[in-house]
This record gives C-alpha cells, sequence and structure tokens, in this order.
C-alpha cells in the first residue's frame, strides 16, 4: 500500500474530512494487522480513531517504528472524533453536569478534594487519579491517572490521561496521552483541532476538483 497516496473519506455529521492513511496506524495495522485499501467513495460514519506522535501531530512513517512499538504510551497520542452520544447538545450537558457534580461531591466531602489551580486548570484529586477542567473558550474536562500505580498493581505501568473536547457543532474529539504531557494540554488541543481543519479544506478542495 502506497501510504504516500492513500486517502480515507469519510462523513460524520455533515461535517467532511479527507484523512491521508498514514493516519490509521493503530485502528489499522495495530487492530487488523494491516493497512486498508481505502475506498474511493465517501462513507458516512459515527466515529473515526486517528493515531500520531506528539511531535507536530506526526503520522506514521516507517522511519518512526521504534517510536510507535514503545512500551507504554510513549509519545503517542491517540484520538476519536465522533457525534456526541445523545443528541447535539450532549457535550454541553455532560460537561456542565460533570464539573457541577464534582464540585457538590467537593462540597459533601465525598470522592474528591479541590486543589490548587495548575496549568490553568480547575483541579481535582480522588484516589486514582486527578480530574481537570478547563473553562472560557476552550473548554473541556481531563481525567489522570494516579502518577503511582495502585495497591496490588503488578507489571507495567504507564498512567495517561482522557481528555474530552468539544470541536464543531455535532463533533466531539476524544484523545489520550501519557501523563507526563499534561502541562501541554492546550496547544495539544489546539494542534489536534487545527490537524483536522486541514483535513476538512482538503475535502473541500477535493470536492471541488470533482
Amino acid at each position: 500500500m502506497n501510504l504516500d497516496t492513500g486517502l480515507i473519506r469519510i462523513e460524520i455529521e455533515s461535517h467532511r474530512f479527507d484523512v491521508p492513511l498514514r493516519y490509521m496506524y493503530g485502528q489499522s495495522v495495530e487492530t487488523y494487522g494491516r493497512w486498508p485499501t481505502p475506498k474511493t467513495e465517501r462513507v458516512q460514519v459515527g466515529a473515526l480513531s486517528l493515531s500520531v506522535l506528539l511531535s507536530g501531530m506526526r503520522p506514521y512513517f516507517k522511519e518512526d517504528d521504534a517510536r510507535w512499538t514503545v512500551k507504554g504510551h510513549g509519545e503517542r497520542l491517540e484520538i476519536s472524533i465522533s457525534k456526541p452520544v445523545g443528541g447535539l447538545t450532549a457535550w454541553h450537558d455532560w460537561y456542565e453536569s460533570s464539573l457541577g457534580q464534582t464540585t457538590k461531591f467537593v462540597a459533601e466531602g465525598r470522592f474528591y478534594h479541590k486543589e490548587p489551580e495548575i496549568y490553568n486548570l480547575i483541579h481535582f484529586s480522588e484516589q486514582s487519579g486527578e480530574r481537570y477542567f478547563a473553562q472560557g473558550d476552550q473548554k473541556l474536562a481531563i481525567t489522570c491517572d494516579a502518577t503511582i500505580p495502585p495497591l496490588k498493581w503488578s507489571g507495567f505501568y504507564s498512567p495517561s490521561c482522557k481528555v474530552k473536547s468539544n470541536y464543531r457543532t455535532g463533533l466531539v474529539l476524544e484523545y489520550y496521552y501519557a501523563l507526563q504531557y499534561l502541562p501541554q494540554w492546550q496547544q495539544i488541543d489546539k494542534d489536534i483541532k487545527a490537524m483536522f481543519d486541514r483535513f476538512a479544506l482538503t475535502a473541500q478542495s477535493n470536492q471541488a476538483r470533482q
């Protein structure tokens, strides 16, 4: 398969993206053991999963094999884009209710403890890890594993953070990266959205040429 020309053409909730095949490493090689043959027509999907390295949202290249197969999360960023479960307003409802519920538990002295803000994030701690919320124009929620493994944990431990972020109307991003990258949360979120903006622009340009 020529990874220089392979293109995945998808549509999610009327949003069109043309994604180079190189971004499908986790979904293709690791899940199915091979690179797929992209369809020539545009496909309606509910979600799409991509994999990149956290050095400029770099997709798969053979010379980076060692960086893709390192034990643990390493530099990898696993991303899914999908329509929100429950409808177009589900993201806003979920964000507000999640922050509200966490704040309520803190007031009742249950589960969570309020911590000082860090990295411009509202910060809560609990037994198994940390929870963070960003407000303002870049609303998102982050849940991170504890820096040390839980009691009775055996084997390799690679703590990570899961981020849920609103992208466009009808689209939600969920992505994972190693805990060490948490201080870069804001730039990572911006870079992911800029990447999908490029995919959307490519789809628009390709459509105009047809």
